[in-house]
């Protein structure tokens, strides 16, 4: 049987507004989903505007993925520089075990 494709929303609270940081994790994105197939978005909320999150979908293989996105974070300079990333998987339902 095959895995589920996973999910993973990553959220964090910037002190204040960061072009740079925008315009690093936006070619990060672009970098994992040329590499890894995953669709990647940039949000952020809509009541706070210093409140992103990171959304990767389509996640075929979720540990190859965590380390290239660890991988990622380095290269592009994004682990020094974003305050603390809180990550969430996620599977859809038919893919959980029953309650």
């Amino acid at each position: 049987m095959a895995r589920p494709r996973s999910s993973l929303y990553v959220y964090f609270k910037l002190p204040a507004a960061d072009t740079a940081l925008f315009q690093r994790l936006s070619a990060m994105q672009a970098e994992l989903a040329w590499q890894t197939g995953a669709d990647a978005r940039l949000l952020h909320r809509r009541d706070d505007s210093l409140t992103w999150m990171e959304v990767y979908e389509g996640i075929a293989d979720a540990d190859a993925f965590q380390a290239a996105l660890d991988a990622a974070l380095v290269r592009h300079g994004i682990d020094a520089a974003s305050p603390p990333r809180h990550l969430e998987w996620f599977v859809p339902f038919d893919a959980a075990p029953a309650p």
